[in-house]
């Protein structure tokens, strides 16, 4: 078979520039610091490298920071992985102290905190379990949160709310480990949404912040306005308790939840689950 012979490349349009002209994305005045021995927390948050995800990092921390500071709204959305890598106690501890406002927890979040509670382990293999037709099988789990999901119905109430108790009213011997539970136990409003929340624009939001401040019996009034949202599935719009909500989304490892309500945040963040 004979040899293809290739035109060489034509290098007439090519042009060089100078570096020190470029626009460049990394620069030295980014790179991490070397860790001192016996130095605080502080300084190795801020020996991190400024690019990528430790700048993502150090972003978050500010602006949650600034929102509890000034008496803000802090959400995190997150997905059932925050959980399966171990950080429950770190967000039952962000709960516990205030920091964290309200968490939006799809439902292979509920499945992997409930079996945490009751057995201290999760996270099945999906591969063998699909081949063998037994994934999501798990007798206890099906029950529980069976059992779950009618008491949200039957007492009209969401989701997060029904499992956070049910693991409280059961004992569940690693529930101080569970998320739900926490809410539950912190007397966190939980919803699952059921339904897109009405427009209600900032414009209308603020007026009645106004009044509550201004007049006496406003609060009261704001309260029971929220209490007929909250019938319907929505976010309080002017009470100042926490809200922790999940969606039963798809069992699998990439639901990663959904995203709904009207907006009412001052500081929101994605944990990757």
């Amino acid at each position: 078979m004979p040899k293809r012979r290739f035109s060489p490349i034509a290098l007439e349009d090519l042009h060089t520039y100078s570096l020190k002209d470029r626009p460049s994305k990394v620069s030295t005045a980014d790179f991490a610091a070397s860790w001192q021995s016996g130095g605080a927390f502080r300084a190795f948050l801020e020996s991190l490298p400024r690019v990528l995800a430790a700048e993502d990092l150090r972003l978050v921390a500010a602006a949650v920071a600034e929102a509890c500071r000034g008496g803000r709204t802090v959400l995190a959305g997150m997905g059932a992985h925050v959980i399966k890598v171990g950080l429950n106690p770190v967000v039952v501890d962000l709960m516990t102290r205030g920091i964290l406002s309200g968490i939006a927890l799809n439902g292979a979040g509920i499945i992997h905190d409930y079996e945490l509670a009751l057995v201290g382990r999760t996270s099945e293999d999906v591969v063998a379990g699909l081949g063998a037709g037994a994934f999501g099988m798990a007798r206890e789990t099906c029950e529980f949160l069976g059992a779950a999901i009618r008491r949200a119905e039957r007492e009209d109430i969401g989701l997060g709310d029904a499992v956070g108790r049910q693991i409280l009213d059961a004992r569940l011997p690693f529930a101080d480990t569970s998320i739900l539970a926490a809410g539950a136990r912190l007397a966190v409003a939980q919803h699952a949404q059921r339904r897109p929340a009405d427009e209600y624009g900032e414009e209308q939001r603020q007026p009645l912040a106004l009044e509550q401040r201004e007049r006496p019996g406003a609060r009261s009034q704001a309260a029971e306005h929220d209490a007929g949202r909250q019938r319907g599935g929505q976010f309080p719009a002017h009470g100042t308790q926490p809200v922790v909500f999940t969606h039963a989304g798809q069992r699998g490892e990439e639901d990663r939840g959904h995203r709904g309500g009207d907006g009412h945040a001052d500081v929101a963040f994605q944990a990757e689950g």
